[in-house]
Parts: structure tokens; C-alpha cells; sequence
């Protein structure tokens, strides 16, 4: 009987333990059942989240692209209304000026050219400082040219007072070089009238404070030779007046410098400070002085005794290497 109680004890033993079994299974089915259903409610719910945010993004979107083209409507709408002001006000203020004066009209329509006029005048371009030297230039060869060209002596008087305003210092010492060169032929027209050249003379005193050295060489030689060629009348004031001038500049070359001595002393025109002060300009320089520069300084000085021991003694000493240049 033992041994069938133990077998019946192990039968409930099994029995219940299947039992137990089954019924864990269940349990976890069902717990596992609950949980999928929980996950697949979550995936779901976040997929209809995210879903929803893009739907309402892109409704955002759409609530922005609409938002700027009402603000571009009402920008366009403005600027109608702008432009209907506008024309109401140019209508209303061409009624008035029609309904206005005829006086006013004429006004207006003079305004309206003055303004034309100058917006024209604006819009041309400016010349260039380049251009501007170009022209300057043409203006200066041709007047040049044309005192060149003169054939007479009237004619050549009669071109400086036509363009007195227009005549540089460099026209006017050519003025007087060339008239100058009509002494052979037209001498006794100048000893008939010697008061010809009173209009260049006061030309020359007016603008004799521009002149360069080598405008003044020519003015002075040329004034000599006339002077002392003809009976002309040169004021004493003008050769006065060229003295301080020539007496102010502290370059000479040196065929200008033996040229002003000569003129002075051709016409026997004093000129103490002059002379002294040639004296310090052309000691330094002696060695770019030809014979007949050194010449015409010696004859200079003798011929109005100025006394310059310095400068002959040094003027003496250079010819002496270049004896062979005189004639």
C-alpha cells in the first residue's frame, strides 16, 4: 500500500504543478497581450503626432506664404492710392495755372526753360584738366603763328591791340622781336611817327611783373635795337621797370644775361644796380659764356663805365684760353 501512496502523492504533485503551469502561461499570454497592445498604442499615437506636426507646419507655411501676398496687396493698393493723389494734385495744379493769369503762364513756361537750360548745361561732361591744357596750348601756338605771319608793321600793331587780353609775356617779347626785323624797311615810317609803339609800351608795363628771363632778353635786345635804330619814344619808367625785373630773377642763362648788358649800354641807359648785380651772376658762370658772350660784357661796362674790376679780371683770365674763338 506504500508504494501506491507514494505514486498517487507524485500523481497530485504533477497535477498541480501543471496546474501551476498552465496557469503562468496564461498569465504571461495575457500580460504579454496588454503590453503589444500598449507599444502598438504608443507607435500609433506618435505616428499620429508627428503626423499632425507636419500637417501643421505645413499649414503654417501655407498661413505665411498667404500672410505675405495680403501685405504685397496692401503695399500695391497704397501706391494706386499715392498715384491717384498724384494725378489729382498735377490736375488741379495745371486747372489752376490754366485758370490763372496769362502772366503766370508765361512765368512758369520761362522757369520751365531756365530749368531746361541748366539741366542741359549739367549733363554736358566737363573737360578734363588735359584737355583744357590742349586747348590753351592751340590758343597759345596761334596767336604765335599769327604774330609771326604779320607782314607789316601796322598789321603786326594792329594784331596786339585785337588781342590785347589774349597776349602772354612770351607774345609780347615776340612782338617786339619782330618788329624788330622790319627796321630795314619800315624805318622812316617809325622816324615819321615815333609815338607807333606807345600801345605796346603801355602793354608791356601792365603785364612786365609775369615776364621770365627769357621773355624780358627779348624785350630789352629788342627795345634797343629799336630805340637806337629810329627815333622812337621809350619812356624812362619802362626801362626802369625792366631793370628791377631783370635785378628780381636769380637765373640767367648766359647768352640772355650778355644780351640785357648790351641792350642797356646800346642805348645808354644807366643802370648801376643792374651792373652790380650781373656782376655776382656771371662770375660763377664764366665758363659757359662764348667769346662773343664775354665780348659784348666787356663792351657793356665800357661803354657806360661802370666800374667792375672783379668781373674783368676774371673775364680776362677766361679769354685769355680763348683767344683762338675771337675775331
Amino acid at each position: 500500500q506504500k508504494p501506491n501512496n507514494v505514486i498517487g502523492f507524485f500523481q497530485l504533485l504533477f497535477l498541480i504543478a501543471m496546474t501551476i503551469t498552465r496557469c503562468l502561461s496564461s498569465c504571461l499570454t495575457i500580460r504579454c497581450k496588454q503590453q503589444y497592445r500598449i507599444c502598438s498604442f504608443g507607435t500609433n499615437s506618435y505616428n499620429n503626432a508627428y503626423e499632425s506636426k507636419k500637417v501643421n507646419g505645413r499649414k503654417e507655411n501655407e498661413r505665411d506664404e498667404i500672410q505675405q501676398q495680403m501685405k504685397k496687396g496692401r503695399q500695391i493698393l497704397k501706391k494706386q492710392k499715392q498715384l491717384k493723389k498724384n494725378q489729382k494734385n498735377h490736375l488741379n495744379i495745371h486747372e489752376k495755372t490754366n485758370n490763372g493769369n496769362k502772366d503766370q503762364k508765361k512765368d512758369i513756361i520761362r522757369a520751365s526753360k531756365v530749368y531746361e537750360q541748366y539741366t542741359k548745361k549739367g549733363q554736358k561732361k566737363k573737360k578734363s584738366s588735359r584737355q583744357r591744357q590742349q586747348e590753351t596750348m592751340k590758343k597759345h601756338r596761334g596767336i604765335l603763328g599769327g604774330i609771326r605771319g604779320q607782314t607789316t608793321l601796322k598789321n603786326l600793331l594792329a594784331f596786339q591791340d585785337q588781342h590785347k587780353i589774349e597776349l602772354r609775356p612770351s607774345h609780347i617779347s615776340t612782338c617786339w622781336n619782330k618788329a624788330s626785323h622790319f627796321l630795314p624797311g619800315e624805318r622812316g615810317i617809325i622816324n615819321k611817327n615815333p609815338k607807333i609803339f606807345l600801345p605796346l609800351i603801355d602793354h608791356t608795363k601792365e603785364v612786365i611783373k609775369e615776364f621770365n628771363a627769357r621773355s624780358l632778353a627779348i624785350t630789352i635786345q629788342s627795345i634797343a635795337k629799336i630805340s637806337s635804330l629810329t627815333r622812337i619814344e621809350v619812356d624812362e619808367t619802362l626801362w626802369k621797370a625792366l631793370e628791377e625785373e631783370v635785378v628780381k630773377i636769380e637765373k640767367l642763362e648766359a647768352r640772355d644775361s650778355s644780351n640785357i648788358l648790351w641792350a642797356f649800354a646800346k642805348v645808354k641807359q644807366s643802370a648801376p644796380e643792374l651792373f652790380d648785380s650781373m656782376q655776382c651772376k656771371i662770375i660763377p658762370k664764366l665758363d659757359k659764356f662764348n667769346s662773343q658772350a664775354l665780348a659784348n660784357i666787356v663792351w657793356a661796362y665800357a661803354t657806360l663805365g661802370h666800374k667792375a674790376p672783379d668781373l674783368l679780371n676774371a673775364v680776362s683770365e677766361k679769354a685769355i684760353h680763348k683767344l683762338d674763338s675771337f675775331t
